[in-house]
């Protein structure tokens, strides 16, 4: 399902030039995930929102990749997804947060987990989207590349 999106918007973007979908909303999306250039885990401590500074895709340029941080350019319906992996023993809790409220949490106990949270959300123009990391218990770094993501398009304009 996830690949058959990328898909349409991939095409969407390439017949449309990224400026609106069969005249209706400009389209936004992006993808980002964390760089693996050092190979190594990303150890992110409480309060720290994730860097996903990878980026893949950023139509409408709404996502910084030096802060982490998604800045709606439209009002309107956006889903948002991340998906996060734990290399280390410890656990970890992570929260998708919209101007500062948690619309979406997770919990990740143990090595190598994987768990993914997703959420539609009326989102203001200007408004910040982020994921950040809520809680830890020991030791719990996330693993980099396509085992950590975070993703969003704009669904219906205002």
């Amino acid at each position: 399902m996830q690949l058959q999106l990328m898909l349409f918007l991939c095409v969407a973007v390439c017949l449309t030039g990224g400026k609106a979908v069969a005249g209706k909303a400009p389209l936004v999306y992006f993808k980002a995930t964390l760089s693996s250039n050092s190979g190594e885990p990303h150890p992110f401590g409480v309060g720290s929102t994730i860097l996903f500074s990878s980026v893949e895709g950023n139509v409408g340029d709404g996502y910084n990749s030096t802060s982490g941080v998604f800045h709606a350019p439209v009002s309107g319906y956006y889903q948002f997804h991340a998906l996060l992996q734990t290399v280390g023993s410890g656990g970890a809790d992570f929260s998708l947060l919209a101007q500062g409220s948690a619309k979406a949490r997770i919990h990740l106990l143990g090595p190598w987990r994987s768990v993914s949270m997703s959420v539609i959300i009326h989102v203001n123009k200007g408004d910040h989207v982020f994921v950040k990391k809520t809680w830890q218990n020991g030791n719990s770094p996330l693993r980099q590349g396509e085992w950590s993501q975070f993703s969003g398009f704009l669904l219906r304009k205002d």
